[in-house]
């Protein structure tokens, strides 16, 4: 089951030029499951009004019941939902890290601007849960895609630390400034860093399976490029067009 967890902001930095990390902490985290590799969770974008103050209390709420009171809302009072990857979990504190786009969207905007002591209400997996929000699955592929643009840079982490020694990984990144790539290669990785993703992919015919995340319509082209690729894993991790929550 996934439940909206109430946490406070513990720590922000500046990672990188890109990139801002907001560490949030909070009792209730304790209930929280950490799944690795590229597990996505949900967060509700601070905002002028706490969206659910008779939840105060703190205790995880599940998400039907919170989803529901979020549709209950005006459509003008409705918080920005954004999706994230965990880039590191410990006992009751999580790291997300935010790339902040030329035009920064609700959720690194107020990355910019988050300040200790704020509240964050983050939506995952509960400690009784199965795998949630992973969509890494290569399954007894040998010889592995791994392919983004920088808001993919925490998945990719993510992914890379879990890789075993059999298995060779080919990091494909599009980034604008290298020193948004907070990549470990180690053993069995070569990391190539680009600034046309779709051109590096082109013609891909040694992997057994792709993972590819990016800018929504990007990917959808990726997909058409991978062709030759038996198993491809392509996912939109935002969008420069209109979205809806």
């Amino acid at each position: 089951m996934n439940a909206l967890f109430r946490t406070r902001v513990t720590a922000v930095a500046r990672v990188s030029p890109g990139f801002v990390r907001v560490t949030v902490a909070g009792p209730r985290l304790h209930g929280f499951r950490s799944f690795g590799r590229d597990q996505r969770v949900k967060i509700v974008v601070p905002g002028d009004a706490e969206p659910f103050p008779d939840h105060a209390s703190g205790d995880p709420v599940p998400e039907p019941e919170w989803r529901a009171r979020w549709r209950a809302l005006p459509p003008a009072a409705r918080p920005a939902l954004r999706t994230y990857t965990v880039a590191a979990a410990r006992a009751g504190e999580l790291d997300l890290d935010f790339f902040v786009h030329t035009s920064p969207g609700p959720a690194s905007g107020w990355a910019l601007r988050a300040a200790v002591g704020e509240t964050l209400l983050v939506s995952g997996p509960t400690v009784d849960s199965g795998p949630r929000g992973v969509q890494w699955a290569p399954e007894a592929a040998r010889r592995v895609l791994i392919a983004g643009d920088e808001a993919a840079v925490p998945a990719i982490r993510g992914i890379l630390a879990t890789l075993g020694p059999e298995v060779r990984a080919r990091v494909v990144v599009a980034v604008e400034d290298t020193a948004d790539a907070l990549l470990d290669p180690g053993a069995g990785v070569e990391i190539e860093l680009v600034d046309d993703l779709l051109a590096a992919l082109a013609g891909e015919r040694a992997a057994d399976y792709a993972w590819v995340s990016a800018e929504t319509s990007l990917v959808a082209e990726a997909r058409r490029v991978l062709a030759q690729v038996p198993r491809v894993q392509a996912q939109g991790y935002w969008t420069t067009g209109p979205r809806a929550d």
